[in-house]
């Protein structure tokens, strides 16, 4: 794999499971389960041993036997880097042309259950975004979700939101879509944002929710955008119209957003204020 500057959980991540993964193979090895595959039984165990020596040798002679720490250290550093440098692809995945991640072996993906979910996360988002929604809820089922972080699990949700629109269950949509947005990517974010509004239309209280959440200051503009339709709907049920003295096209805009969650009687009003002498203005 290419080289990436690993993150610190990255470096945690890679020692947690190079030295779990040698113990199990260990285990293996003494229940008469199998050897497993040498090199990197062989490097998983130079990670334990060598870390252990290191921690006695500081007790003994000093902590110039930390020195030891330099070959797990290293082996430690190429394993995050692999699973930074996977995490790159999960997001590249995520923006046109929506690239497929390379393949990895079934070797690591057997050693480091982070960098097997981190591949096909990227490989369903990959799917999803460029509408192969049969292949992108089957490949979903085998991503293990415990082991993605926050930014794995919001594109996996936006990822299966889709998926679920598009097999037209809106309700089932709408509910992952709250788990995935912000997805990092503005179209995808507008459309499952749009789901999400168009399930909470009917009822203030959810509503009221969704504009709170999407007026966050990390909100996509997307997001804001339709968070400011979400307060209009809210205010126009009121007898207010909170779009006085906005700009014509972001009137506009609002209009069409209000047609495409299928409110007509919302986007004439919004129409009608822009118009000399219009009922709102």
């Amino acid at each position: 794999m290419r080289v990436a500057v690993p993150s610190i959980r990255d470096l945690g991540v890679a020692t947690f499971e190079l030295s779990g993964w040698a113990v199990t193979r260990v285990l293996g090895l003494l229940a008469g389960s199998g050897a497993g595959e040498p090199g990197s039984l062989l490097a998983g165990l130079t990670v334990v041993g060598l870390l252990v020596l290191g921690l006695v040798g500081a007790t003994t002679v000093g902590w110039k036997a930390l020195a030891l720490w330099i070959i797990p250290g290293a082996i430690v550093v190429i394993h995050a880097s692999d699973l930074a440098w996977m995490r790159s692809r999960m997001l590249e995945a995520a923006q046109p042309p929506y690239p497929m991640p390379p393949a990895i072996t079934e070797e690591a993906a057997t050693r480091s259950p982070v960098l097997a979910a981190l591949h096909r996360t990227a490989r369903v988002v990959s799917l999803a975004f460029r509408g192969q929604w049969i292949e992108a809820e089957n490949e979903a089922r085998d991503v293990c979700r415990g082991c993605l972080d926050e930014q794995g699990a919001r594109l996996l949700a936006a990822a299966c939101s889709l998926d679920a629109l598009h097999a037209g269950d809106r309700g089932r949509a709408a509910r992952i879509a709250i788990l995935a947005l912000p997805s990092g990517n503005d179209a995808v974010d507008r459309e499952l944002g749009l789901c999400v509004l168009a399930d909470a239309w009917e009822d203030g209280d959810r509503l009221a929710a969704v504009a709170r959440g999407w007026a966050r200051a990390e909100t996509t503009s997307e997001l804001a955008a339709l968070g400011r339709l979400a307060i209009a709907r809210l205010s126009a049920t009121s007898g207010r119209q909170p779009w006085e003295g906005m700009p014509r096209d972001a009137i506009e805009s609002l209009a069409r957003d209000a047609r495409a969650v299928g409110d007509e009687d919302l986007a004439d009003r919004l129409i009608s204020s822009l118009r000399p002498g219009g009922p709102y203005r």
